[in-house]
């Protein structure tokens, strides 16, 4: 087993791509370990990937990539902007939560920084704001959408764990917007000191009631979409089906910024990108069932019984595999990998998968956000045309007050789970 693992991380390291290394350790496994015909790892395979949640993952990417390439994005802006535009660092506060209703929409944090990064960071810039500052507010606000419910990494976890996708979108609200505050008072209180943030915008720009009315649709779209959830209306994959016809319609049809010549290219590129979810989940299939056959999952709780004392200690450890992991892989390959194997052992120590889903975003969200493979950096490289070191020391401060935030709600997972809990009663 050990020359497994090994081989492992050696193709880690080589670089190939992690779903076929998953598949081809799970083959080499299946014949040399467990004297297995190679045909039941084709056939767990395809039985990772017959799944109806599933359905959900590329329905969100594509209604994620309309809206990021409409009006959805300057909309929320408008709005944002006129709640939070007296405030000190007003424009930085409504970029901030102009990226949590994004994130509500697309369900990614790369199309959040995208959509939102393009029209944010030069305009943070023309009122003043540090190019840093900028591209560090967007870079952070932009990682909430792997939190923020309807979330693609969500829907993952709970095809490879077997959760519940309505809980653990319920799970993600309060942590995010938790986090947006955090950050939101940190921009306010950087910019009172500072003198950085002034109400230019809101003295030169009108928005009255027949402005914001031009806004509402954006605005009802997570209501829409998580309302039909929560309402019992419709499972969240037939949720994520109706967040596609809801955007097309007011993309084409009322902000007029795309036209029906245009989708079949959207709908092509986001169910090519909504494919990698699903390969990595299939090869992840035969993994699972591998390391359950090696009685792998029972062995790791034996030890954790044996050499950590309690469940305080074990939060920390995990805490600790989840950022490690989170910094060298990315959060599909952490929930596929990770979840199925500490499954026993969350139990034994009486914590709520739930709970450990959010974690597991939580400690992803800041490997996003730091290098050496932080996607977020190098898209944020790109859309503010910046180098890694600057990106990087830009991040730094709201980067330390995820960390903050991410201990704390690990040890309190009453923070995580009061949506789930209020739902539920």
């Amino acid at each position: 087993m050990a020359w497994l693992m090994l081989l492992f991380f050696v193709f880690l390291f080589l670089g190939f791509p992690i779903a076929f290394i998953l598949l081809a350790v799970s083959l080499i496994g299946a014949i040399f370990l467990l004297n297995n015909n190679p045909q039941i790892v084709v056939q767990m395979m395809f039985n990772g990937m017959n799944s109806y949640t599933i359905l959900a993952v590329p329905f969100f990417i594509i209604s994620g990539g309309i809206a990021a390439r409409g009006g959805t994005a300057k909309s929320l802006i408008n709005v944002m902007k006129k709640v939070f535009g007296k405030l000190p660092g007003g424009l930085g506060i409504a970029t901030i939560f102009a990226c949590t209703f994004f994130a509500a929409i697309s369900g990614s944090s790369l199309a959040t920084i995208v959509a939102l990064g393009t029209l944010m960071i030069p305009t943070l810039i023309g009122e003043g704001y540090d190019p840093e500052m900028a591209t560090g507010i967007v870079n952070s606000a932009g990682s909430l959408g792997i939190l923020i419910p309807p979330s693609v990494p969500m829907v993952t976890m709970s095809v490879a764990m077997g959760l519940s996708v309505a809980k653990l979108f319920a799970a993600g609200f309060l942590p995010g917007i938790i986090l947006a505050i955090i950050w939101s008072v940190y921009v306010a209180i950087t910019c009172k000191r500072t003198g950085v943030g002034t109400k230019k915008t809101e003295e030169k720009e009108r928005y009255g009631f027949k402005e914001f009315l031009k806004d509402v649709p954006a605005l009802f779209f997570p209501i829409v979409i998580l309302g039909s959830i929560y309402g019992g209306i419709a499972t969240p994959t037939e949720a994520a089906a109706i967040s596609i016809v809801y955007i097309t319609i007011i993309e084409v049809f009322y902000y007029k910024t795309c036209k029906l010549a245009e989708l079949p290219a959207m709908f092509g590129k986001s169910t090519a990108e909504a494919t990698i979810v699903s390969v990595m989940l299939g090869c992840a299939a035969p993994i699972t069932w591998f390391v359950t056959n090696m009685q792998l999952p029972a062995a790791l709780s034996a030890a954790a019984q044996q050499y950590i004392p309690n469940k305080f200690v074990f939060i920390i450890a995990l805490t600790l595999v989840l950022f490690v992991f989170g910094c060298f892989m990315d959060i599909i390959s952490v929930i596929v990998i990770l979840g199925p194997m500490v499954l026993p052992t969350l139990i034994m120590y009486g914590m709520d998968p739930i709970h450990f889903g959010i974690m597991c975003i939580l400690n992803t969200q800041i490997g996003m956000m730091t290098p050496p493979f932080g996607m977020n950096i190098f898209v944020c490289m790109r859309v503010a045309n910046m180098g890694m070191g600057k990106v990087v020391k830009s991040t730094m401060p709201y980067l330390i007050l995820l960390i903050i935030a991410t201990l704390v709600i690990s040890f309190i997972p009453e923070i995580s789970m009061f949506v789930p809990n209020l739902l539920a009663s």
